[in-house]
């Protein structure tokens, strides 16, 4: 692929894809394997080790629903296969239609016939890291092409809901000042009976707070994105901030951070949803 952390597999790929060696005489699966359990009303007798294909077989039922648009097998049959999968601990089943695209191209890539172009691949892995799938987190890598050390970036949503708190509080205190300057109509609205009470309360009174504290919040801050990482130096995750506060712009889409831990200069950029650790600086 034309970017340069492509070489590298998703970290979840070797654990999806299915063994290359089927056991037929022998299962080597642990003594609470299903294979050596015989089925009801059966004589006990050798059977397939179930692990091996299992793998290879969950990914022909999503490709064929996502691709084809067509089901190769009924629904209970699906859910028994999806049973028997996370069973072994497998999330093959549990993949959106881009995940499942991903993994085929990547799988593709390496048997030396390749699905997509590497525009194409590197726009919808971005996608997907934009999405917060788990698929695409590779952790801390470095790249023989470009000799540089990359690490992924994810979005910390808690962090951006802790910026919406102040103007929550804001819109909590206009509200109960708002009821007091109407004698406490407010709080006889709240108290009416079921069902208006519960109506008043989750369709005007809460959308009325939630609406006036995003207003204050992107007042103050504009186009807000949170970021965090672990460094490709010592692997301490690191935050950044993009954005606008109060019209001061934090820089772009690249803002360089410093480790808390080893203090190692780190490149963020919002654009790749990437951490480059910097070469210092030639005396």
């Amino acid at each position: 692929m034309a970017s340069d952390a492509r070489l590298s597999l998703p970290c979840r790929l070797p654990s999806l894809l299915p063994p290359p060696v089927l056991l037929l005489r022998r299962c080597s699966c642990s003594t609470g394997c299903r294979a050596h359990q015989p089925p009801r009303g059966a004589a006990s007798g050798r059977r397939r080790c179930p692990r091996a294909p299992a793998a290879g077989a969950g990914l022909a039922p999503p490709r064929a629903f996502y691709y084809d648009q067509k089901a190769i097998m009924s629904n209970e049959e699906f859910d028994n296969l999806k049973e028997e999968l996370m069973w072994e601990g497998s999330s093959v089943v549990m993949l959106s239609a881009d995940e499942q695209k991903l993994l085929e191209a990547s799988m593709a890539y390496v048997s030396g016939n390749p699905i997509m172009t590497d525009e194409e691949f590197d726009q919808l892995k971005l996608r997907l890291k934009k999405e917060g799938s788990d698929i695409v987190q590779e952790g801390p890598r470095c790249s023989l092409r470009s000799r540089k050390v990359y690490s992924d970036l994810t979005v910390d949503y808690f962090k951006m809901l802790l910026l919406n708190v102040p103007a929550a509080v804001v819109a909590l205190t206009l509200f109960f000042f708002l009821d007091d300057l109407t004698g406490f109509e407010i709080t006889l609205l709240l108290e009416l009976p079921e069902p208006f009470s519960f109506i008043f309360t989750w369709f005007a009174a809460l959308p009325l707070i939630f609406w006036v504290a995003q207003a204050i919040t992107n007042v103050i801050v504009k186009d807000f994105l949170i970021l965090k990482g672990p460094c490709p130096n010592c692997g301490t995750e690191n935050l950044s901030f993009f954005g606008t506060i109060l019209s001061v712009s934090s820089g772009g889409s690249k803002n360089s951070v410093k480790c808390t831990s080893c203090g190692t200069t780190l490149e963020y950029d919002s654009a790749s949803r990437l951490i480059t650790l910097l070469e210092p600086a030639e005396a």
